[in-house]
């Protein structure tokens, strides 16, 4: 359940006049709002594009996941900001580099932050873009947004992760040990952020108030914990290395997985449950739950999303759900998150019994998704995403489909239409209609010609009357 973070203005203005000042945002930029308003990334696309006397460009809510339209809105409102989680530009940059499309020239500065950034995300954007500047930015909504930031140029081929950076004005990052020291160059320790953008508390809740924003023994400084583990390198930037607790992010969403279980609890016909995220650290992550059904007690994955979507938002939903008969313990009574079985161990008996493709298309739909998201088969009736496809799969398939298929399908297509069955009918629909509007455009097309011949007929009969009647 997110927590709401009571922000003083003075810490949102911070960011904003250090963002605009420092990459001279102004009445020319305008900025592609693709954060939904309820993320922290949003107050600078309203906030600080409207302060800078810029402008937002809002997509359309039905075609907000849609590159394609993306990209329309980018060209023909010239758009010269990009500020998303990474996720949302390796969708865009994917969709590009698969149909050979470029971004529009307009844009100059990328800003990416919330999510680790792909260390081959830069090198694939700049084929693509007119060399736009590319900004890492890193925080959190309790210190006002950002904090620090890095200019990403060239990346090394050893580079294991981008680094976090320097801290922006006004703030400050700390990597501290238990005894509030500052850790060595190279070693880990803990993240504090200070300075004048931290909150005032959690709205409510006293307690958390009190474990996140602490006070320095040895400055009397007070500091925001993020919980959030990194180091000093020894050009004074600093390198993110992930959680230091049970906290994950999930497309630049915290997410805190024992909040998951506790709604899962809520089911009268589950008993126990634990909640993970797999997935590389630095790369997309997805979560799987795992639920232990009361004695003499039934329940499908279908039963307990379904249950979970009226309890929890959207990105807090597991993927992968597994019914197990007990939750491999330690010898010391606690979960053995090591040994729990990862989706690909699942039993040989799906929940949806398997359907093979049925015609071409079937067939063909089927062979990208095997292809795309590496699985050795997929029924007609499973949905994608529990096959364990994400946004990034999503935009792979539909750009294998449209160069296999030749026909215009967008992203939107497979997000409406999520199993091979559903989009095997609605492709085929839409070749008909497809079919039908090019040939009622081909009639109309004809009349009009002949119109056009008809009235040139008429004025050459107008003309060589008159000349002859003179």
């Amino acid at each position: 359940i997110p927590k709401g973070v009571m922000i003083e203005h003075v810490g949102a203005m911070n960011t904003i006049v250090d963002i605009n000042k420092r990459f001279t945002v102004n009445e020319n930029d305008r900025v592609l709002a693709l954060s939904a308003l309820n993320f922290d990334l949003s107050v600078y696309d309203i906030f600080g594009l409207l302060a800078a006397g810029g402008a937002l460009v809002m997509p359309e809510h039905a075609r907000r996941k849609d590159p394609q339209h993306w990209l329309e809105l980018m060209e023909q409102h010239e758009i010269t900001l990009w500020n998303s989680v990474p996720a949302l530009l390796q969708m865009a940059v994917e969709y590009c580099l698969g149909l050979g499309c470029n971004i529009p020239p307009s844009l100059r500065l990328v800003m990416l932050s919330g999510d680790w950034i792909p260390t081959d995300l830069p090198a694939k954007l700049r084929v693509i873009a007119n060399h736009p500047r590319l900004i890492s930015l890193g925080g959190a909504t309790e210190a006002s947004i950002w904090s620090i930031f890095y200019p990403i140029e060239e990346v090394a081929k050893d580079w294991s992760s981008i680094p976090y950076g320097k801290p922006l004005r006004n703030q400050t990052f700390h990597v501290l040990d238990d005894t509030w020291e500052p850790k060595p160059v190279w070693v880990p320790g803990e993240l504090y952020i200070g300075g004048i953008g931290q909150a005032r508390g959690y709205w409510g809740d006293e307690e958390k108030t009190r474990n996140s924003f602490v006070t320095n023994p040895i400055t009397g400084e007070r500091l925001y914990r993020t919980g959030d583990l990194g180091r000093y390198l020894p050009d004074g930037n600093i390198e993110f290395l992930g959680r230091k607790d049970f906290q994950v992010k999930i497309s630049g969403y915290r997410i805190e997985l024992g909040e998951i279980e506790a709604a899962l609890k809520e089911h009268p016909k589950i008993k126990d449950t634990v909640v993970i995220a797999t997935g590389d650290q630095k790369g997309e992550k997805h979560l799987v739950g795992y639920a232990v059904p009361a004695q003499g007690e039934k329940i499908s994955q279908n039963e307990i999303q379904d249950f979970l979507r009226g309890k929890l938002v959207e990105y807090m939903i597991p993927g992968a759900l597994m019914i197990l008969d007990a939750l491999p313990m330690t010898p010391n009574g606690k979960v053995d998150r090591k040994e729990l079985p990862l989706p690909e161990q699942l039993p040989s008996k799906p929940e949806v019994t398997y359907v093979a493709p049925r015609n071409e298309l079937e067939q063909t739909i089927a062979s990208v998704l095997q292809k795309v998201l590496e699985i050795k088969r997929a029924s007609i009736h499973d949905k994608f995403f529990n096959l364990g496809a994400n946004s990034l799969h999503i935009v792979r398939i539909q750009n294998n489909l449209k160069k296999i298929l030749k026909q215009d399908i967008t992203v939107l297509d497979l997000f409406e239409n999520t199993t091979i069955s559903d989009l095997a009918q609605y492709l085929t629909r839409n070749r008909g209609e497809h079919r039908f509007v090019q040939q009622a455009r081909g009639r109309a097309e004809a009349r009009k010609e002949a119109t056009e011949k008809r009235k040139t007929r008429k004025k050459s009969l107008i003309k060589n009357n008159g000349m002859s009647m003179n």
